[in-house]
This record gives structure tokens, sequence and C-alpha cells, in this order.
């Protein structure tokens, strides 16, 4: 049976379940946390076998066979007289069938209860929410407790509905400038390979699946970096991190130019010493175009450059004359550079 198919008493039937529950650790986190972020439904299931399986306390009891079940129930029924040794002997026998089935009855209750209406309205509580911009975007997106997270071109932000009653939990794929209120419950960001926690500073997150370094920038305050192998890192205002998932490690940098990284934020688009490749991924993402080049052998060298809020041909035009080349802006979407 498939975790999604589970219901209460499955969960705390579940020994995996039950390790993390009781003896958590960094491995099991990691699986629980991703298996919640997609199956936001299974959340209240979830909660409710924990709480359970939190207040279930394991005592010694009276174990009956077969037999002294038919036996016991027999002499119930007979009215005979019996010693005060052995009534307190039945008395016994009888509490612990009763207890047995006490138990049974709250295990099916509880079970058909969860399977039938919880789960019902779960997906009525609880959703995914997910902000998402495509090439050539950005937003500006307020989260429930004021947090602020100004999110870049081709990037998506994703909580869920329940965000800041029990934690604050998000998920980054792209770029993010964030924001976050001051709070005693800490903001987590997971993004490729590293989680980032704070509770109240602000800082930048680059973390692009085309690209292969996460990279984390800190403008305020003081933020806390782990990977997934248990290596950490705090971070103080203007340190960076870089996380390769490639070569899977991290190194750390102070007193960088935050232009350079951050001026995104502020319609800045920088190019410093880039490669040809870089930028074009630069101005598509940025514009919302895609480029086209006819003879790539001839794109060579590096190119820096700053423009404040300037249209794309203003952009191609500086670009073109310091590389070289002709363009054309065929429409909207297109350049054709040759």
């Amino acid at each position: 049976m498939k975790y999604e198919e589970y219901g209460v008493i499955d969960f705390v039937k579940d020994d995996f379940f039950v390790s993390w529950v009781k003896h958590p650790n960094s491995e099991s986190d990691e699986f629980w946390r991703e298996y919640i972020i997609s199956h936001p439904d299974m959340m209240p299931t979830i909660n409710q076998a924990k709480h359970l399986v939190l207040s279930i306390k394991y005592e010694d009891h009276v174990t009956l066979q077969p037999s002294e079940y038919t036996n016991m129930f027999e002499n119930i029924l007979k009215p005979n007289i019996r010693s005060k040794a052995n009534s307190k002997h039945w008395v016994l026998k009888i509490a612990a069938v009763a207890s047995v089935f006490i138990v049974a009855s709250f295990i099916y209750f509880i079970s058909h209860y969860d399977d039938n209406n919880v789960q019902k309205t779960t997906k009525q509580t609880i959703s995914k929410i997910v902000k998402q911009n495509p090439k050539g975007q950005k937003s500006i997106i307020t989260l429930p407790d004021g947090s602020i997270v100004k999110l870049n071109s081709e990037s998506t932000l994703t909580y869920f509905s329940n965000y800041g009653k029990k934690d604050r939990y998000v998920q980054l794929t792209g770029e993010a400038f964030f924001d976050v209120k001051k709070s005693r419950v800490p903001f987590s960001i997971k993004t490729k390979g590293i989680e980032t926690t704070v509770k109240g500073t602000t800082f930048n997150i680059r973390s692009y699946d085309n690209e292969d370094n996460t990279q984390v920038l800190v403008v305020s305050g003081e933020v806390y970096v782990s990977d997934k192998n248990g290596n950490s890192i705090t971070l103080l205002p203007s340190e960076l991190i870089e996380y390769s998932s490639s070569k899977n490690i991290t190194k750390k940098s102070a007193d960088v130019d935050f232009k350079n990284i951050i001026g995104w934020k502020d319609g800045i688009l920088i190019f410093d010493s880039d490669s040809f490749d870089e930028v074009i991924r630069k101005v598509e993402r940025w514009y919302g175009v895609t480029v086209t080049i006819k003879n790539k052998s001839l794109m060579k060298g590096t190119y820096t450059g700053e423009y404040h809020n300037k249209s794309l041909k203003r952009v191609l035009d500086g670009i073109s004359y310091t590389s070289n080349f002709n363009y054309e802006i065929l429409n909207d979407k297109q350049v054709l550079i040759k």
C-alpha cells in the first residue's frame, strides 16, 4: 500500500513512520518533509497519526488464550458461587477482555472516521500555494506573516495555506530577495541541495535548475545554511556562500559587491565579465525573449555593462556595439543575432 492510501491507523502501524516520530534524524526528516511537500493533502492525517503515536504508552497486559476466553464467558453466564480469590481472578480477566474490546473499538472508530471524514475535508482546508513568474516577469509577494518576497523572472515560490501557524516554510526554484518579518518561529527556505533558516533578516537566494551553483547572500541579520550532508554555516551581513550540487561543497566569501548580485530587484541589469552564453541567458530571462544566433563561433570573449530599467533594444545596442554583431528584433519574443 502506498502512503497516499494510508489512514491514521496505517501510519501508526508503519515502523518507519513510528521511528521518525519517536526518534527523528536528518534522513527521516528529509524524507517526510519532501513527502508532505509533494502530498499536502496528507498533512492532517500525518499530524493525527503523530499525535496518536506520541500518546500511546506501551504497558504489560494480560494475554488470554482462546480457550480462556470461552471458559471465562461460560463461567460468567453460570450462576456459580466462587471464592473471593477466584472471583478476583476472573474480574481481572474480564477487565482485560473489556480493555481489548475498547481499544479495538477505538481503533475501528478512528480509522473509519479518519478515512471517511478527515481526508475528505483535508483538501479543502490545506492546499499548496504556488507563485510562478515566467521569463520577463518579476513580482512582489507578501506572505501571511508580513514577510516580503521579491521574486525574479523564471522563478517559483511554493508554500502551504497553513503557513505561519506552526512553521514558516517555503520552497524556491530560481531567484528571490527575502525581507523576513521577525518572529520566534524560524523561517526556512528549501532550495536545490540546501536549506536556509532565519528568524528575521534580509537576504538573496539564487538557485536555478539549469545552473549548477546555489548562492546565498546576506544583507542584514544572521542566516543559517545547511546542506543534505549535514554541513552547516552561519552567515553575517555582506557574507555569501555558493553551494555546488555537482561537487557538493560550499565556499564562503565576504565583502561582496551587493549591486552585482541583488541589483536585479531594483531594475538594474548587470553584466560583469560574463561569457556570451551568460549574456544571452540573462537577456532571455530578463526580457522574456528567445535569442537565436546564426554563427555561435563568432561570439567569443566577455562583456561588462550596466543598464538601469532600459529597453531590450537599448541593451542590445550596447552589447552589439561592443561585441561587433548585428541583430534584429523579429517580434516581442524573438531576437535574431547575425
